[in-house]
């Protein structure tokens, strides 16, 4: 197989409104003023159904993204929360591997409303580094890391979030700056965010990555998803196509299939790895306790496209601290 070509489209479609005017009402007001404040009222009842379909649909999204634990939601979370997560994979290659991971957050209101203090301890490389899709899914790195930041928020709004992010671990410092904006594409939320770091180890990164999200019923969602990546001590630009189809099989259950879609670089264009993944996840016995299970496959280009399978078990805890 010398090439495959695959192309992810979006299809962005308007949602169409009618107006209804009032009965016109007995009275001597001009007929231009009527006129005009029948127009005011069309406005009106336009933009509720705007607003609410947006506020609709941003509520599925965050509350998937809360569900999935998802980098998205939880670098914006404005209080404390410590997370554990134990994960178990197995890799029909590599075999079965165990990796703990603990994230803390910790709200400073004394300090300051906008200051919180991160703590990693995991096996990720670069824990404080939002997760990438595809090999990263995995956590493949086995280089152990326990870092410690500072995370100030200098500006919140609906629309937008951006906030500095500094701090160390045994082997490196690093400070950046992250950006996230949203806005409405016809049916569509689109949602981007940008991540600038330089590290004293490995330069200058900067992590951009593009979401359209769509609810289409109440049980059916979707998401689309670009991702660019840039790093100063490599020569190519790591670039990935994703689609996600959430199901949600209620306030406990939801299900995710995935396909996923790895380039090497933006400049060649050659895929890479293609993955299709399937996750389950579901609370149970408490609302603080998740078990995820994710068959997944993975058709490499260095293994001619033979298919790789694997499983993925996680027990994950959240504790959620007040008073601090």
């Amino acid at each position: 197989m010398k090439k495959i070509l695959l192309f992810t489209c979006l299809i962005a479609t308007c949602l169409a409104a009618c107006f209804v005017r009032a009965g016109q009402a007995g009275g001597s007001a001009p007929a231009g003023k009527e006129a005009q404040q029948d127009r005011q009222g069309e406005d009106e009842w336009f933009d509720h159904v705007q607003q609410t379909t947006s506020s609709t649909l941003l509520a599925t999204s965050r509350w998937l993204d809360d569900f999935f634990d998802d980098a998205r939601f939880v670098e914006e979370e404005n209080k404390s929360r410590a997370r554990v997560k134990l994960t178990t994979i197995y890799d029909e290659d590599d075999g079965f591997d165990f990796r703990p991971r603990l994230n803390i957050r910790i709200h400073l209101p004394n300090l300051s409303e906008q200051l919180h203090l991160l703590l990693f301890a995991s096996e990720d490389e670069k824990p404080e580094v939002q997760t990438r899709a595809g090999s990263r899914i995995v956590e493949e790195s086995d280089d152990r890391e326990a870092s410690a930041a500072l995370q100030y928020f200098l500006r919140e709004t609906e629309k937008y979030n951006i906030s500095f992010t500094g701090g160390l671990s045994f082997e490196y410092f690093y400070g950046g700056i992250r950006y996230r904006y949203e806005k409405e594409v016809g049916p569509w939320q689109g949602r981007f965010i940008t991540l600038l770091r330089y590290y004293t180890d490995d330069g200058w990164e900067n992590l951009n990555s593009l979401d359209f999200d769509r609810e289409w019923t109440e049980k059916w969602f979707t998401r689309a998803t670009a991702q660019l990546d840039w790093y100063e001590d490599r020569n190519e630009l790591p670039f990935s196509l994703m689609f996600r189809l959430y199901q949600l099989l209620g306030p406990e259950k939801v299900f995710s299939y995935e396909w996923e879609n790895h380039f090497a670089s933006a400049k060649q264009g050659e895929l890479t790895d293609l993955w299709l993944l399937l996750r389950y996840r579901q609370q149970f016995l408490r609302r603080w306790l998740f078990y995820e299970i994710s068959p997944r496959v993975n058709f490499p280009r260095d293994d001619d496209w033979n298919p790789n399978y694997g499983l993925l078990f996680r027990i994950e805890l959240i504790f959620g601290f007040t008073g601090i």
